[in-house]
């Protein structure tokens, strides 16, 4: 099955990049392999055909979608970069013995842009498994309830913040030696509560 099959390409490219990740982490390497250059390849060919297909048979459709048409145009901008960094890759091994180190250092930038930016295609993998864009659904869905929540908490935060700035700044008022009574190092402002009081909400 097409879909099918366009999903394990996806999560299998995913474990890949994160292969590839840990390898230039560990060697500390700008330039892989040549295996890791060809595996990159055959995705890259893989996802163009794939984006390929889906424009030819979908249309407008394709750029009219409202359901889809977000995750097509992360689909098109992840194949562009996929390919210039193929492009990048194929021109800095080709000018290696190139004495001009201006350019290769240019080519290098554009490199490690494209490398950052391909990190986006381990997200298809939430349009390709069904759980994990019904979950990410509920959390957008349950965001605006999120927040709602914080500002709630941040309100009861304030006004705790307010009647034990009142309280304290009474207590030294009335006495002689302000020094004297200090409590906890207490200052006379009201973002010093309101930041204990924070500190003492439970995580």
């Amino acid at each position: 099955r097409f879909e099918s099959f366009f999903g394990i390409a996806i999560v299998t490219n995913a474990i890949f990049i994160g292969i590839q990740t840990n390898y230039v982490a560990v060697n500390l390497t700008e330039t892989p392999p040549p295996e890791f250059k060809v595996v990159n390849i055959v995705y890259t060919c893989l996802f163009s055909v794939e984006l390929l297909i889906k424009l030819i048979i979908e249309g407008k459709r394709f750029f009219c979608d409202p359901e889809h048409y977000l995750w097509n145009l992360l689909d098109i901008f992840i194949v562009a970069t996929s390919v210039v960094e193929v492009v990048t890759a194929s021109i800095l091994s080709a000018s290696e013995n190139d004495a001009s180190s201006t350019s290769q250092f240019r080519i290098l930038r554009i490199m490690r842009i494209t490398r950052l930016i391909r990190v986006l295609r381990a997200t298809r993998v939430i349009r390709v498994i069904r759980a994990l864009r019904t979950l990410v659904h509920q959390i957008m869905s349950t965001l605006k309830s999120l927040v709602w929540a914080v500002i709630l908490l941040v309100l009861v935060m304030f006004l705790f913040a307010i009647i034990f700035t009142n309280g304290v700044t009474g207590h030294r008022m009335q006495a002689e030696e302000t020094q004297s009574v200090d409590v906890l190092d207490f200052e006379n402002e009201l973002l010093d509560p309101l930041y204990r009081y924070w500190a003492t909400v439970p995580r």
